[in-house]
Parts: C-alpha cells; sequence; structure tokens
C-alpha cells in the first residue's frame, strides 16, 4: 500500500514540475488565457515538451548518467517553483474565474460515473506492466537506452526507431520510480485529454453544454480505458494533438501569433510520439491557409504564418526522424 501512495506521489509531483515549468516559461509570452485551467494545461504540455526533449538531448549525447538527471531534475524543480510563484503574484484579477453552472441531472450522473471509472482504471494502473507493445518497446527501449546511456542501435527491435517522445518521459519515470510511473504518465494524458475536452467546450463550443457527458463517452470506449491503464503512448498522441488543434482555435479567434507558434510546437510533438502524428502538419497548413482566405490577409502575411507553424512543427518534431537517419540511414 505505501508502495502504491510513493507511486501516486511521484506522479504527482512530475506533473506539478511540467506545469510549473509551463508556467515560468509562458510567463513572458503574451497569451490570452481565458481560465486557469486552460493556462495549466498547456503549462503541463510545455514542461513536458521541455522535460521530453531534454532526456532525449542526453541521450543523443550518450550523457544520461545518473548525476546529469539528478541535475536537470532539480533544474526543472527550481524554475517550476520560480513558474509556480509567478502564477500566484499574478492570478488575482488576470483570469477568469472558473464559471461553475449548475449542472442537469444527466451531466450529474456522468460526472459521477466518470469518476468511478478514473478510479478504477488507476487502480489497474498501479499494477505491473504488461502489454506486449508496452514490454517490447514502449518500456524496453528507455530502458536499453537508460543502461547504455543513450542512444544506439538495438538489433532485432525495430520499434525502438520509432519515434519516441513518449519513452522519453517514461524513461524518466524508469529512472527513479519504475515500469508503474511510467504507466502512470500515459494515465494522466488520459486525464488531461478530458480536462482539455471540459475547457474546449466551454470556450469554443458553448458555456450550455454537456460538462461530463463528453468525456465519459471518451474514457469509457473500451480501447481508450485498456490502453489508459497501460504504458503505451497512443493517448500522448491524442492530447498532443488537441492541443494543436486548441491552439489553432485560440490563434484563429484571438489572431494572437503566440498561439500558432504553440499550434506548431504541439503538432511537432504528435509527430514526434507516433508516425500517426505525421498528417497533422498538413492539416494545420491548411487551416492556415483557409484562415488567411478568410480573412482576407495578404499574401506575406499567410507565408508569415505558414512559417512561424512549420518551424515550430520542425524544431519539436524532427528530432527523432533526424536521429534514426544517423543511427540506420533511414528517417522513418
Amino acid at each position: 500500500m505505501l508502495s502504491h501512495f510513493l507511486h501516486l506521489f511521484y506522479l504527482l509531483g512530475l506533473s506539478v514540475v511540467a506545469a510549473g515549468y509551463g508556467l515560468y516559461c509562458l510567463q513572458k509570452a503574451s497569451l490570452g488565457f481565458v481560465t486557469l485551467t486552460e493556462k495549466l494545461v498547456f503549462s503541463i504540455a510545455i514542461g513536458f515538451c521541455a522535460l521530453g526533449y531534454t532526456v532525449f538531448f542526453l541521450a543523443a549525447t550518450r550523457t544520461l548518467y545518473a548525476v546529469n538527471i539528478h541535475i536537470i531534475s532539480g533544474l526543472f524543480t527550481l524554475l517550476a517553483g520560480c513558474g509556480w510563484m509567478t502564477l500566484v503574484k499574478s492570478y488575482v484579477g488576470s483570469l477568469r474565474m472558473e464559471n461553475h453552472r449548475k449542472l442537469s441531472k444527466p451531466d450529474q450522473w456522468a460526472g459521477l460515473i466518470l469518476l468511478s471509472a478514473v478510479i478504477i482504471g488507476l487502480m489497474f494502473v498501479l499494477t505491473p506492466a504488461t502489454g506486449n507493445d508496452a514490454l517490447s518497446y514502449h518500456l524496453a527501449a528507455p530502458k536499453e537506452f537508460l543502461s547504455h546511456k543513450g542512444f544506439f542501435f538495438i538489433p532485432g527491435n525495430l520499434f525502438s526507431n520509432y519515434p519516441l517522445f513518449g519513452e522519453m518521459l517514461y524513461l524518466i519515470g524508469l529512472f527513479f520510480n519504475g515500469d508503474i510511473t511510467a504507466k502512470g504518465i500515459h494515465f494522466l494524458m488520459a486525464l488531461l485529454v478530458m480536462v482539455s475536452m471540459y475547457e474546449f467546450s466551454k470556450t469554443h463550443i458553448s458555456v450550455e453544454s454537456p460538462r461530463y457527458i463528453p468525456a465519459l463517452i471518451f474514457f469509457t470506449i473500451p480501447s481508450v480505458f485498456m490502453i489508459a491503464q497501460k504504458a503505451y503512448t497512443d493517448l500522448a498522441l491524442t492530447f498532443f494533438v488537441f492541443l494543436s488543434v486548441w491552439a489553432y482555435a485560440n490563434w484563429y479567434r484571438r489572431s494572437e501569433t503566440g498561439w500558432l507558434l504553440l499550434s506548431g510546437i504541439f503538432t511537432g510533438l504528435a509527430a514526434g510520439t507516433k508516425y500517426a502524428g505525421l498528417y497533422l502538419p498538413f492539416l494545420g497548413c491548411f487551416g492556415i491557409c483557409m484562415a488567411a482566405r478568410n480573412r482576407r490577409n495578404s499574401v506575406q502575411h499567410a507565408v508569415r504564418s505558414l512559417l512561424i507553424y512549420i518551424i515550430a512543427f520542425l524544431v519539436t518534431g524532427s528530432p527523432f526522424y533526424i536521429k534514426n537517419w544517423i543511427l540506420t540511414g533511414n528517417p522513418l
């Protein structure tokens, strides 16, 4: 029982550090967040982005030594503390308080059922890792990289050359607290997707839209519920795709360039998580062109928007493909 609490405590701590670091990074950005929850969701994603690619850098330079991981963890924790302090100082008057309207009876029941499903799923997370993909490469590859202090070609395991951004986060969990924490990170992605759905529906659909019913439908899809408790990366992909679309919607509505930059960043993270994310930049470019057409922007303005999006996508999306090119001679 104590070990289970330790796993949950570490997962919570990792989430707090990621969110705090994201807050630290976003404090200089001129972005108009509507609610505190919206800001925290994007902050934790930015924090995971920075943490994952810091691990990638250590692995690429073959410096995945324990002392380096501890130093990086300490620096992230320190900057996260600064981020949380900034939030506390600037919160009053800068962000709108949550609008808690009275929920309908179906929504109330949906919330209770969803809470029960989340608790059951969390209980499965606290069991030993299972799943063929999880054991063959989602966890196996990071363990090999950790033992060899960096990336190397793993004979007989072609999956280790897939985009591995999610596995970089799992590597941190494996280093500090084992495979259960890695499973918890994927479960956390499922929770973040549902929180994102909740917030997106309020700001972009209707304040009267159902709150918990969409999340309940999503989480109780059998395949989603089953993989949420395993160390897979499908829900990390879902989370980053959702944030990319959300950031694009904010940019389209508010015309703040920072949102377009975030959309490109999360598009890159999606592509760096699974090959299935490679379709997203094409949709993003199409959306930017349509926005320019609807707004009657100049060609120069449209090209500038495309460049911002594409460069952000390449920065966060290309590292694993470059790594593959160097190790295998093939980016894919």
